[in-house]
């Protein structure tokens, strides 16, 4: 299992019970029953892949190719609050603004630990991290195929896939990996489940049974694969025990538009049930699915939708995602309680749910005002850039010390990116605002020498 899904399992009050699942569909797009997912961090352009937490306060997120920027990590440690870059790759240009050099993709994030955190990568690249993501090294597979997808079950016990028939599996907190034989034909798409002793993966056989279930007994590398409900449009499979599982996806009626589709197996993959079968505009599918336990899930899709369950998915609510004119696809969902979960998508947005009362009272965030920066490296040595999106003349930047007392401001000019010298301070964590022009941003910047 994920490190996410242990905590989790330690965050029940008792084991849950087996219930039959009925085919009696219901999905309730009542605004009593919506709740409104806020925007928290904005990011133009980049598609994000991946989200994972650690626990309910520290994740991490995944993304690539920005307006100005190449892939990123940006993390929390305020469970989902406030976001700050953590690893960032700017591409270079040529003399005639052409990007040159492009750094590899980020795939995927793993971050069983506040401490650790491992991204998967194009051209067998792996970037490790055991402070939080304040420092990262580099692991070069040597080959260059793509890394789909990572998944740690612990501090220690964790397995990384490639598209084709690479399986690496880590039993020392990913300081080194093991190759595994994949079975013949099998093309491995995202990691659904990973315990100490198995994996499980949403996958493509190639020998005509199409998209299946693949099972491997990471103690004799055993394989066994059941093929799955979905076919055509089979999206993401999600695991929170060896036997229990959700699958989404589309049942394609006309052109690219279709039937939402929730699948659930309790016999680990050999038989399913539906949980969902309804055309919920806009109708083009679900692409991602997170359950905290068997009756709270969470399932995201085209056009920014996402749809909940409080009951096992005998009725789904549609809830409102607040980002104006969606467009793009939620791409990945973590449900860390059943009051709490966090949401990234292809259009730069993570989101959030909560339906606990929060300490901070947050500005509006959105796309439309474009109020969130980059800061870049981050931790900073001497110095730091901020890159700011949208342009100003009068412009004010201020750097605040961990108590919140003001140590440095200084006015910068319409340009969209400063530079500020930090070479006189003390190492430690600060928060850089800029202001001007009926708009702000702060973030998080750490000091490393």
């Amino acid at each position: 299992m994920s490190t996410l899904q242990a905590f989790r399992n330690s965050a029940r009050l008792a084991p849950a019970v087996l219930t039959a699942v009925f085919l009696t569909l219901a999905v309730c797009e009542l605004a009593a029953q919506a709740h409104d997912w806020k925007i928290v961090d904005y990011i133009n352009s980049v598609n994000y892949r991946d989200v994972e937490f650690a626990d309910e306060m520290h994740g991490m997120a995944a993304g690539n190719w920005g307006e100005r920027i190449g892939p990123i990590i940006q993390r929390t440690t305020d469970g989902g609050q406030t976001w700050d870059s953590v690893l960032v790759f700017k591409p270079d240009r040529d003399d005639n603004g052409n990007f040159i050099n492009l750094p590899v993709p980020f795939s995927a994030v793993a971050h069983p630990t506040p401490d650790i955190a491992i991204v998967v990568a194009d051209s067998g690249m792996m970037f490790r991290s055991y402070n939080g993501g304040d420092s990262w090294d580099t692991l070069d597979f040597d080959f260059d195929e793509r890394f789909r997808d990572i998944a740690m079950s612990d501090a220690m016990n964790g397995i990384a896939s490639t598209e084709t028939d690479k399986v690496f599996h880590t039993v020392d907190g990913g300081k080194s990996w093991k190759n595994f034989r994949t079975r013949q034909n099998v093309f491995l798409w995202d990691i659904a489940y990973i315990d100490k002793n198995e994996c499980i993966w949403k996958c493509f056989v190639s020998d005509g049974t199409n998209f299946a279930i693949a099972r491997l007994n990471l103690k004799n590398g055993a394989w066994t694969t059941y093929q799955t409900p979905l076919q055509r449009e089979s999206w993401q499979l999600q695991f929170i025990d060896p036997l229990h599982g959700w699958l989404v996806g589309m049942d394609v009626t006309e052109g690219h538009s279709g039937n939402d589709r929730v699948f659930k197996t309790s016999d680990g993959g050999e038989s399913w049930s539906s949980l969902l079968e309804e055309r919920i505009n806009p109708p083009f599918g679900l692409i991602c699915v997170d359950f905290f336990d068997e009756q709270h899930g969470i399932a995201g899709g085209r056009d920014e939708k996402i749809i909940r369950t409080n009951d096992g998915g005998k009725t789904w609510i549609v809830d409102n995602s607040s980002i104006p004119n969606p467009f793009f696809a939620i791409t990945k969902i973590a449900y860390i309680n059943k009051d709490f979960a966090i949401a990234v998508s292809q259009s730069g947005n993570i989101l959030r749910y909560d339906t606990r009362t929060t300490s901070i009272d947050e500005d509006d965030i959105s796309p439309t005002n474009q109020q969130l920066s980059i800061v870049y490296p981050n931790p900073a040595n001497q110095n730091f850039t901020i890159s700011i999106p949208w342009i100003c003349a009068d412009k004010r930047i201020e750097l605040f010390d961990c108590t919140g007392r003001l140590i440095m401001a200084a006015s910068a000019d319409a340009s969209s990116e400063q530079s500020v010298d930090v070479s006189t301070l003390r190492p430690g964590v600060y928060h850089v605002r800029v202001s001007g022009c009926e708009k702000s941003t702060s973030r998080q910047i750490v000091v490393a020498r």
